[in-house]
């Protein structure tokens, strides 16, 4: 089962490790400077959202400060995410 635990001690990244191709794989490194290079594009102190879907939604591995509803209108929500691990079977 996936859990904060599981994803913030290891087991998941693990898991994952062992299923997706090398190419695929992102080491700590290149995901801290990810998301250094996104946070630097904002204005120095400025708060940031992310928008959450999913286990985001329900078992967030973030501390969360604040939560909102958002509707675009004009958009709507499609899953149109390949995953290749993490999906139960084959």
């Amino acid at each position: 089962m996936l859990t904060r635990e599981n994803m913030l001690n290891g087991p998941f990244v693990r898991v994952h490790e062992a299923l997706l191709p090398a190419n695929m794989l992102w080491d700590a490194e290149k995901i801290r400077a990810s998301m250094n290079s996104t946070l630097e594009e904002r204005p120095t102190g400025a708060p940031f959202w992310i928008f959450a879907y999913g286990s985001l939604m329900w078992n967030p591995v973030l501390a969360i400060e604040e939560m909102q509803r958002a509707r675009l209108k004009g958009w709507q929500r499609s899953f149109y995410i390949r995953l290749i691990s993490g999906r139960a079977t084959p």
